[in-house]
């Protein structure tokens, strides 16, 4: 038998991992605007449970033991730099490994093609808006 906490704790991680998913969802669909394939909404789908997860993980445990720590400016910081490293170690690991074992044939694929590489250490992006001209 689950305490009512846990169940609670259960409950309240499992809302923010499927806000999550909902939200990468949503971004692969509208932002995106290229022709998808259940790969990647696969994709899309696992990235927003990772960064559900380690979101969950960080307002549930970590949140309530340092906000009496902090200053609001603190906190902000705090939660700023973890949501943008998240953001951006779930995006890189999960997306580029799932995307090239789909679509490349191999987990580590992706990261071995010339646009990744010249996007990373290029310092700029290899991909351009459309233009609004023909």
């Amino acid at each position: 038998m689950l305490s009512r906490r846990t169940v609670h704790t259960l409950r309240t991680a499992l809302w923010i991992t499927g806000g999550w998913i909902v939200a990468a969802l949503l971004v692969h669909w509208i932002v995106r605007r290229v022709p998808t394939h259940l790969a990647r909404e696969v994709t899309a789908a696992a990235t927003g449970a990772v960064m559900g997860l380690g979101s969950a993980w960080f307002e549930i445990r970590v949140i309530p033991r340092v906000v009496r720590a902090l200053s609001v400016g603190g906190l902000l910081l705090l939660r700023t730099f973890f949501y943008v490293t998240l953001c951006a170690a779930a995006i890189h690991v999960v997306t580029m490994s799932l995307r090239g074992r789909f679509e490349q044939g191999g987990w580590l694929n992706d990261y071995r093609s010339d646009a990744y590489r010249d996007f990373v250490f290029g310092g700029g992006s290899s991909w351009r808006w459309p233009s609004s001209r023909p």
